[in-house]
């Protein structure tokens, strides 16, 4: 993630508590974790797909496609949320 301020993980733990002292996350670090588990699967089919003695190669491109588009996606969200993570900040001051 070029230019991000966290790592993934420190995305993925920040939150609101609620009154129960529970984290609650918010629909944007939602969104991010469904985002990073599709890539991770997407990688995994890319890799299988090329790992593959008969590899078809219109099956690799249409997989790394998948894979890149997916990979856009989940940092896109991780764009909004330091975006919503800055502007909350800037509420707080």
């Amino acid at each position: 993630m070029a230019g991000a301020k966290h790592t993934p993980m420190l995305i993925l733990t920040c939150g609101m508590k609620t009154d129960h002292g529970r984290i609650k996350r918010s629909p944007l670090q939602d969104q991010y974790r469904r985002a990073l588990s599709a890539a991770v699967v997407a990688k995994a089919d890319y890799l299988a797909v090329v790992g593959a003695p008969s590899f078809n190669t219109y099956a690799v491109q249409r997989a790394a496609a998948r894979w890149r588009r997916i990979e856009a996606h989940k940092r896109s969200i991780a764009a909004d949320m330091a975006a919503a993570e800055r502007r909350q900040g800037e509420m707080q001051i």
